[in-house]
């Protein structure tokens, strides 16, 4: 299974990735995230990126921060993945900050998620703003959908829970949603993150 927090940031999503003691380690990486694909092949798509970015975590991220942007739906979010494992310097940080514009609601998802974990609390508002989205991430077994995980990885990290998954109606989750906005506004100036207990202190 995925570690509970992939670099303290998937708060509690695990995804099909069983380790693999038959497959060969990929050397290859570009190929290995240029084929991934969490359909057809979870179980061993992400067991194959769990290797890689535990055994060469300097060349995973290394290549991972080259594909952030590919074309390929995949191949992204093999990268941004990739890059929640491994982000350590700056030009690494720089590239999942770039993810958070992506198209596909899950790969910003992934990519707030991660940095929230990193201590940027910029990563606050795109995952509030993600609260109001409910589509599937690929791979998520159980499946998972991202205002869940929104939901999950702002509570772990802030202590806040403001009620969004237990609204019912559109009207009651826009007003949840709403006092999250409300909270971040209020703290915004004050917030910090506490290294020793990872989490944010108002």
């Amino acid at each position: 299974m995925l570690p509970l927090l992939l670099a303290c940031a998937f708060a509690c999503v695990s995804f099909a990735c069983t380790a693999s003691t038959t497959d060969p380690f990929i050397e290859a990486g570009e190929d290995l995230l240029e084929t991934f694909d969490p359909d057809s092949d979870p179980e061993g798509g992400f067991a194959s990126l769990n290797r890689f970015a535990a055994e060469r975590p300097t060349l995973a991220a290394d290549t991972a921060r080259g594909l952030v942007e590919a074309e390929e739906d995949n191949t992204r979010y093999a990268a941004v993945y990739v890059l929640g494992l491994t982000a350590d310097a700056d030009d690494e940080r720089q590239a999942l900050r770039g993810a958070l514009d992506d198209r596909l609601s899950y790969l910003r998802a992934i990519a707030a998620g991660s940095l929230i974990g990193l201590g940027e609390a910029g990563a606050i508002p795109v995952l509030i703003d993600l609260l109001a989205i409910t589509d599937e991430i690929p791979g998520s077994l159980p499946s998972t959908f991202v205002d869940r995980f929104a939901s999950d990885t702002l509570t772990a990290y802030t202590g806040e829970d403001f009620g969004v998954m237990e609204a019912r109606g559109s009207k009651a989750r826009a007003q949840a949603q709403a006092r999250w906005r409300e909270w971040f506004d209020s703290v915004r100036g004050s917030i910090r993150w506490d290294p020793a207990t990872a989490r944010y202190e108002t």
